[in-house]
């Protein structure tokens, strides 16, 4: 697991960055799963874009709510495929920007098929569970012991 910082104490009013993410030199590609923002980042003082892969998921106000609850995102990014975002702060005065992001670190071209295999199965091994549970339910009931007894 790996993450980063971007924070920049005073972003001046209508100025904007912009941030190109990509993986750490001799690292295949991170697998993002959680972007947080700063607690000093003021609730629509920013306007955002996030863009990958030749598309823009999200455009718009930086509100309160994304703020509190962040993005759980799942994102993945390699050297050709990076993460672009851009913000611009549109209020009157000088403000923070902070955002963090959370990742999985995937080494290896190698490493790739073994967790592209891991998410393929992931549905099946929460089902394989959810039937197991009611397996052992099945049982306690046919044996007339009480549930959790089996």
């Amino acid at each position: 697991m790996g993450g980063y910082q971007l924070r920049v104490p005073v972003l001046a009013p209508g100025a904007s960055i912009n941030y190109t993410a990509r993986p750490l030199q001799g690292v295949f590609a991170w697998l993002g799963w959680r972007l947080m923002f700063g607690k000093e980042t003021i609730p629509n003082a920013f306007i955002g874009t996030f863009s990958q892969y030749g598309t823009t998921p999200y455009s718009g106000p930086v509100s309160g709510r994304i703020l509190d609850e962040g993005w759980q995102v799942f994102n993945l990014v390699t050297e050709q495929e990076p993460t672009y975002m851009s913000v611009t702060n549109i209020s009157p005065l000088g403000q923070t920007w902070e955002v963090i992001g959370l990742f999985i670190t995937i080494p290896t071209p190698q490493d790739m098929v073994t967790v592209s295999d891991a998410l393929r199965r992931l549905q099946t091994s929460t089902k394989s569970e959810e039937l197991l549970q009611q397996a052992v339910n099945l049982l306690g009931v046919l044996s007339g012991l009480p549930p959790g007894g089996v």
